[in-house]
């Protein structure tokens, strides 16, 4: 959220709080907004709406994130996904770009890069040995709240980089 959507959460959080016949001041209002700050209003709205209807007492910032945001195994699923479909439809050749920079790290971390990340050939043990591993550095690397996308070099790219080529290397020639 940004400052212009303080309004609206201000007033959204006074009708939870009326609900619950909760007391609310204007300083627990704004560490209430700090506290979930990282989500969309639409987020927030959706996660007061749960409190609503599942809690007993007034929801605390962490009771409406746990609504909204997936837990630790739910998120590591949904990445290992991610990367399993990515390695299917882009493959090590292309240079993939993540919007999730801890999917990539933890890529980089378990399986030492994109392409090896791609063309590894495992045991099925070995598979749930990476699973277990990947699983437990995305959780680490998802609670360091790492910033924007980040891309991973695929084959080609790096071909290209040590050949001397840059751009495409169809239609640049090598540098001396």
């Amino acid at each position: 959220m940004t400052d212009e959507d303080f309004d609206g959460f201000a007033g959204r959080l006074a009708g939870l709080a009326e609900l619950f016949d909760a007391t609310l001041t204007p300083a627990k209002t704004l560490l209430y907004f700090e506290a979930v700050r990282d989500l969309t209003l639409e987020e927030v709205a959706h996660g007061f709406t749960l409190a609503a209807r599942g809690c007993k007492f007034f929801p605390r910032p962490a009771e409406v994130r746990s609504f909204v945001l997936p837990d630790e195994h739910d998120a590591a699923e949904a990445a290992w996904l991610a990367y399993k479909q990515l390695a299917r439809t882009v493959g090590g050749y292309l240079s993939p770009t993540f919007d999730d920079p801890a999917l990539a790290e933890a890529l980089v971390a378990v399986f030492g890069s994109w392409t090896a990340a791609c063309w590894s050939d495992f045991s099925p043990e070995m598979w749930v040995a990476k699973r277990k591993e990947f699983d437990r550095v995305y959780r680490v690397l998802r609670r360091r709240e790492l910033r924007g996308p980040k891309s991973l070099p695929g084959f080609l790219e790096l071909e290209n980089h040590r050949t001397g080529f840059s751009g495409d290397a169809l239609t640049k020639s090598p540098t001396p």
